[in-house]
């Protein structure tokens, strides 16, 4: 396996490449989170994060199409995205869990998307997104939005385990 720079990898981790046409773009999280819940999320608060897969990867933690277009189709690259998101997974969970307040988290909420977008783990993408909006609105991130977010990470790490195990 060859080994890949930071250089190359960064980018698929933050979304720098999109592939797939995500429900948010860049310019919106500068947006009034009045304006974002009326017009673009409204009803979505409450929509299963499933439904963010699309058909390549709706049943899956991680859409692996989405992963292998990020990666060129070069398995070692995948392995290596994988292995360096599972590790920034554990990362942004202990920095939401110990921020102490709403900018610190919105920062790291935000870069849990993009990661997350990257790699094709839309179910956290989603959810990122959405205590995004939630903690923007209400001043704080609540215990329900972080234990969302908790299964979620362990899912896909679990997916993550499996997938660099064969």
């Amino acid at each position: 396996m060859r080994g890949h720079s930071l250089g190359e990898i960064l980018p698929v981790l933050q979304g720098l490449k999109p592939v797939l046409d995500l429900p948010w773009q860049m310019e919106e999280s500068m947006a009034a989170p009045e304006k974002i819940a009326s017009e673009e999320f409204a009803g979505e608060k409450n929509a299963r994060p499933e439904s963010a897969g699309g058909t390549n990867g709706a049943n899956r933690p991680i859409d692996l199409v989405h992963l292998s277009r990020q990666s060129l189709g070069d398995p070692g690259l995948e392995a290596e995205i994988l292995h360096m998101f599972d590790q920034l997974l554990t990362n942004y969970m202990a920095r939401i869990r110990k921020s102490s307040g709403m900018d610190e988290t919105l920062v790291v909420l935000h870069s849990l998307k993009g990661a997350a977008a990257g790699v094709g783990a839309n179910n956290i993408a989603v959810l990122a997104r959405n205590a995004e909006l939630e903690t923007r609105l209400a001043g704080k991130l609540s215990h329900e939005f972080l234990c969302d977010i908790g299964m979620a990470v362990e899912e896909v790490r679990h997916f993550i385990a499996e997938l660099l195990e064969d």
